[in-house]
C-alpha cells in the first residue's frame, strides 16, 4: 500500500483534510441522520434482513460462468464490506444469463479467507484478482512518483478502486457493476455489449450525482458532460483513459471545488464528455425502485441506493432467488 509523507502540492494536503472531516465528522453525522429518518422499527428490519440476506448468500448453489479470455468480462470490485452483495448480485446474473457471461471478482484489499472461499465456491469459474496483482500491474502502468494523487485518492477512498482498479491496469473492455443490484430478466443489452463492446456504456441516474459544478467538468473535460451518468453499471476500457490528465483533473477539482464523496462518478462522467455512449434505458435498469417495485420488479436489473436500500435488505434477494428458480431462506 502506497504511503504518502508530507507533500508540498496543497491538493494532497487538502485531500488528506477532507478524508478526516468526513470520517470523523461526515460520515457519524449522515449515520445518525438516517436512524432518525427511518426510525428504530425500519432500522431494525434492516439489519435483520441483511443477517438472513448473508445467511441465504452462503448456502446458493454454484452457478456457471464463462471462462475469462481476453474480450470483455463482467467485473465486481468487493471486499470485506460488501462481499454478501457481490454474491446475489453476480449469481443472478450468471442465472440469467445462463452461464454465458464470464465474471472476474477484483479484491479492494479487505476481503478475508473464508468471504473469497464462498464467492470462489459460488463462482468457480470467475477469475479472481488479488490486490497485490493489480497494485503490481498499476505500478508499471501509473507509477506513483508521477501520479501521486491518483495513488493516494485510491489509498484513502477505496471507492476510487473502482476506476483505477479496474480500468487503470490494462486495455481490456470492463462492464464493472456495483454489488447492491439484483438481476431479474435475461440482460439483453449488457450480453450485447460484452460480445462487441464498441463504445463505453453506463445506466440512468435520478438525478446528476457528481458533486462537482458542471462549469468546472465541462471546462476541465472540453466538453460537456453527459446528465444522469450512474456507474453502478459502467462499461468501459483503460485504452480511452489519459491518466496524466486525470491527475490534474484530480489536483484542480479538489483545489477549486474540494473534496466530494462522488469524485469517482464526476472523473468517469468526464471521461464520457463527446463520446458516443449506450445508454441503458432505465425502465429496465433500474435505479432507487420503490417498495412497489421491488415487491414487484418489471425491470431487467434494479440497482438499490438510498431509502430503497431497505427493501432490497426486507425483501428484494428473496424475490431475485424466486426470478432465478430458487427458494430462498435465511
Amino acid at each position: 500500500m502506497i504511503r504518502i509523507p508530507h507533500h508540498r502540492d496543497s491538493s494532497v494536503r487538502q485531500l488528506g483534510l477532507g478524508v478526516l472531516a468526513y470520517k470523523c465528522f461526515y460520515r457519524p453525522l449522515e449515520k445518525w441522520h438516517r436512524l432518525r429518518t427511518r426510525g428504530l422499527a425500519s432500522t431494525a428490519a434492516m439489519v435483520w434482513g441483511e443477517r438472513r440476506m448473508r445467511r441465504a448468500g452462503v448456502r446458493l448453489p454454484s452457478a456457471a460462468t464463462a471462462p475469462v479470455d481476453d474480450g470483455a468480462c463482467a467485473t465486481f470490485l468487493t471486499g470485506h464490506a460488501y462481499w454478501w452483495q457481490t454474491i446475489w448480485c453476480a449469481w443472478t446474473l450468471a442465472c440469467h444469463t445462463g452461464g454465458r457471461t464470464p465474471l472476474e471478482i477484483v479484491d479492494d484489499g479487505s476481503l478475508r479467507p473464508a468471504e473469497l472461499a464462498h464467492l470462489r465456491r459460488l463462482l468457480p469459474e470467475a477469475r479472481f484478482v488479488t490486490t497485490l496483482e493489480i497494485e503490481a500491474q498499476l505500478r508499471d502502468r501509473l507509477p506513483p512518483e508521477e501520479f501521486p494523487l491518483i495513488w493516494f485518492y485510491r489509498r484513502v477512498k477505496p471507492i476510487f478502486r473502482k476506476f483505477t482498479d479496474i480500468f487503470g491496469r490494462d486495455d481490456q473492455w470492463r462492464l464493472l457493476l456495483d454489488s447492491d443490484m439484483l438481476f431479474f430478466r435475461p440482460p439483453e443489452c449488457l450480453e450485447q455489449w460484452l460480445r462487441e463492446p464498441a463504445r463505453p456504456c453506463y445506466m440512468i441516474d435520478v438525478h446528476n450525482a457528481y458533486g462537482y459544478s458542471p462549469e468546472l467538468m465541462r471546462r476541465l473535460a472540453g466538453a460537456p458532460i453527459p446528465d444522469l451518468v450512474n456507474i453502478g453499471i459502467f462499461g468501459f476500457t483503460g485504452r480511452l483513459v489519459d491518466w496524466p490528465r486525470v491527475e490534474r483533473w484530480l489536483k484542480e477539482l479538489i483545489e477549486t471545488e474540494g473534496l466530494k464523496y462522488n469524485l469517482t462518478q464526476a472523473i468517469s462522467a468526464m471521461h464520457l464528455a463527446a463520446r458516443p455512449c449506450l445508454v441503458l434505458p432505465a425502465e429496465d435498469y433500474q435505479l432507487l425502485p420503490t417498495r412497489q417495485q421491488v415487491e414487484q420488479p418489471a425491470a431487467v436489473l434494479q440497482h438499490y441506493v438510498a431509502e430503497s436500500k431497505e427493501w432490497y435488505l426486507r425483501t428484494g434477494w428473496r424475490v431475485a432467488a424466486e426470478r432465478a428458480g430458487l427458494r430462498a431462506s435465511g
